[in-house]
């Protein structure tokens, strides 16, 4: 039976050093930064405004449990773990945490540079291929070689199609298409 190659680099959070944002008020860990998208894992502490950020449309999925409160351009919600919401990085916003620290995924794309398409995947077997890469929402995600993967690790799969087993998880599944 010949075996069959796995090409996947784990970027977990822990791994990666915290950078300050824009504004200098919250810190992010960067999973991947493609030049036209980037991905993240931000700590988001008490009432804290974003940096704005022009030019790149933004999409954030809170992973720590209930969730986040944000106020986007005067418009307050509640947004639950797992769940996504999507903004331009014009618009004002300002995350509400309470008395917690709330960590979210936050995916950038370059306006004019690239499109996204984001995806959550629960309850599956997810096919890699295409994709820039997968971030862990929830539950027990885990990868060929049965390393089970912490909520925020991101899978950045090589040339080698693979599956990842989300049978008791979420994953957060990001291409970015390179526009001309």
């Amino acid at each position: 039976m010949a075996s069959t190659r796995v090409d996947l680099e784990v970027v977990r959070p822990a791994d990666v050093e915290a950078q300050p944002w824009a504004n200098g008020l919250g810190v992010t860990r960067v999973l991947v930064d493609r030049g036209h998208g980037r991905l993240s894992v931000a700590e988001i502490e008490g009432t804290t405004p974003f940096s704005p950020l022009p030019g790149l449309d933004r999409m954030l999925v809170p992973l720590t449990a209930p969730g986040l409160g944000l106020v986007i351009d005067g418009r307050r919600m509640r947004v639950r773990a797992g769940e996504p919401v999507e903004f331009r990085g014009e618009d004002a916003v300002v995350g509400e945490a309470g008395m917690r620290r709330v960590s979210v995924v936050n995916v950038m794309t370059r306006r004019g540079a690239a499109s996204l398409d984001a995806r959550i995947v629960c309850g599956s077997q997810v096919d890699t291929r295409g994709a820039d890469a997968l971030v862990v929402l929830d539950g027990r995600v885990s990868t060929p070689a049965d390393r089970l993967l912490p909520a925020g690790a991101a899978l950045l799969p090589g040339a080698v199609p693979t599956v990842v087993s989300a049978e008791h998880g979420a994953v957060l599944v990001v291409r970015w298409g390179r526009l001309p």
